[in-house]
């Protein structure tokens, strides 16, 4: 007899299996070359003349602030989109209930 929890534990495993499987891969790919060829030798240091020491910035003892403008009375805008009804959840959770399996594999 199969349960739902039996199929919600197999889906969750495979989930699991997925992502470590993925995090697997990508840590194998990402790794830094083992043999020495693979980084070139540092090139024998230069030496460079110091550069001349840049002149003084001169600024001004006190700096002019501007005047601020008065304060604005702003009435919040509440978009027709931001009703809560199912529809509009129904509308955001689709793609995700819809992408999410068809990409898990991915």
């Amino acid at each position: 007899m199969i349960h739902p929890w039996k199929i919600a534990t197999a889906a969750i495993t495979v989930v699991g299996v997925t992502a470590v499987a993925t995090g697997a891969t990508t840590a194998y790919f990402m790794r830094p070359a083992s043999d020495s060829a693979a980084w070139p030798a540092p090139a024998a240091a230069q030496m460079v003349p110091p550069a001349p020491p840049a002149p003084p910035v001169v600024r001004p003892a006190v700096a002019a602030v501007p005047a601020r403008p008065a304060p604005r009375v702003v009435q919040p805008a509440v978009a027709t989109d931001c009703v809560s009804t199912g529809d509009r959840a129904w509308r955001i959770a689709k793609p995700g209930a819809i992408g999410g399996p068809a990409t898990a594999g991915a």
